[in-house]
């Protein structure tokens, strides 16, 4: 289903052009629904069965927004059950580097779905920093997950997988943004704000901010994205990291993003 966005320019060949971000799922607002394959976890992702019967369904007219291109329901009642992307409609990327996926999800049953988001094929699958997201509101949500150190041109399956283990715990989802994150520019590398205080020690950094924190983000000084944590704690492990300089980004629940320089 496609959003109210105004868009810049015309479809390009990987996807659409929103606010500068290139969509690189071509048919991320399901306008055409046969483009995704839903089947049950325990197979092979490449495999094209329809799993319908199995607890994912399709309907035109339960949509994040009122346009009327649908949205997919992804039910796990005795089997994990996932939707994935198909030719053409793949996931490839450009260059190098770190890449967003964002998808709209509410819960439709009685228990908390639990989606993944992760990219196939099987045996070789990469999965989100950020794990997993409990589906627990009955309203439209975005979720955001991003997959760090992606080698450029490179096809991946997409999937978005119900990993409840018991009950009737379905989500629906709607609306998939995928795209290459920009690195961080110069101007946010230089700056340090003064109104953010950092504690580093070896495994962990302490962010002292008078806002409330909604993620940190961890970049390399040349501006690629290292770690990305959401939520409000404002303690962020960084025993993955090598001793050296780094650049935190601090963003507030007020929409406020606030940039400073540690040393581990």
């Amino acid at each position: 289903m496609k959003k109210n966005y105004f868009l810049f320019g015309c479809a390009m060949l990987m996807g659409t052009t929103l606010f500068g971000q290139t969509n690189i799922i071509s048919n991320g607002t399901f306008a055409d629904n046969t483009l995704w394959i839903a089947q049950p976890a325990t197979a092979p992702v490449g495999n094209a069965n329809n799993c319908a019967t199995q607890g994912i369904t399709f309907s035109a007219t339960e949509t994040h927004t009122a346009d009327g291109s649908g949205s997919w329901n992804i039910n796990c009642t005795n089997a994990l059950n996932r939707l994935r992307t198909g030719a053409p409609n793949n996931f490839t990327t450009v260059g190098a580097g770190t890449y967003t996926v964002k998808v709209w999800v509410k819960k439709t049953g009685a228990d908390n779905g639990l989606l993944q988001v992760y990219l196939g094929p099987n045996n070789s699958e990469v999965f989100s920093a950020e794990g997993d997201f409990t589906v627990t509101d009955v309203n439209w949500v975005e979720v955001t997950r991003t997959f760090p150190n992606l080698p450029a041109a490179t096809t991946y399956l997409l999937s978005f997988e119900n990993s409840g283990a018991t009950g009737t715990n379905g989500f629906r989802i709607d609306d998939v943004l995928a795209y290459e994150n920009a690195p961080l520019g110069v101007q946010d590398i230089t700056k340090d704000d003064a109104n953010i205080a950092i504690v580093s020690t070896d495994n962990k950094i302490v962010v002292n901010t008078s806002a409330a924190i909604s993620k940190l983000e961890v970049y390399s000084v040349s501006g690629q994205l290292i770690l990305s944590q959401t939520g409000s704690s404002n303690e962020l492990s960084t025993a993955a990291l090598a001793k050296n300089v780094y650049v935190l980004k601090v963003f507030n629940e007020n929409g406020g993003v606030s940039t400073k320089k540690f040393v581990k």
